[in-house]
């Protein structure tokens, strides 16, 4: 489980994110992206297009375990995790991959300074 600190969860968080945030994106994941120097912190958003309650959940679960352990890559920064549909039928190694090439994207584009 990430650590209260780690997480975003205040909506004035997100809407920052939505705001001032750059967004990269998959056909299962989705990241929007607001740099912040010296804090990195995540949230989970899975809408109903996804699924019932009992697969929202299974999908977050599955994410911020994903999370915990790219924790070290990802950049520092408010990264909002958005799950798309097809993540509901996905497996846990497509997610992970998915992340993964998510974050490095994302890095990317904030150390070059580009949105």
């Amino acid at each position: 489980m990430l650590a209260r600190e780690r997480r975003l969860r205040a909506g004035r968080d997100w809407d920052a994110l939505f705001r001032g945030g750059f967004g990269v994106g998959g056909p299962l994941l989705s990241l929007r992206v607001l740099a912040t120097p010296g804090r990195r912190r995540a949230g989970v958003s899975v809408g109903k297009k996804v699924g019932g309650a009992v697969t929202r959940n299974l999908v977050k679960r599955r994410i911020r375990a994903l999370l915990l352990e790219v924790w070290d890559q990802l950049p520092q920064a408010d990264i909002g995790v958005l799950v798309r549909a097809p993540a509901a039928a996905a497996e846990f190694a497509d997610l992970q991959s998915a992340l993964s090439e998510l974050a490095g994207r994302a890095a990317g584009k904030i150390e070059g300074g580009g949105r």
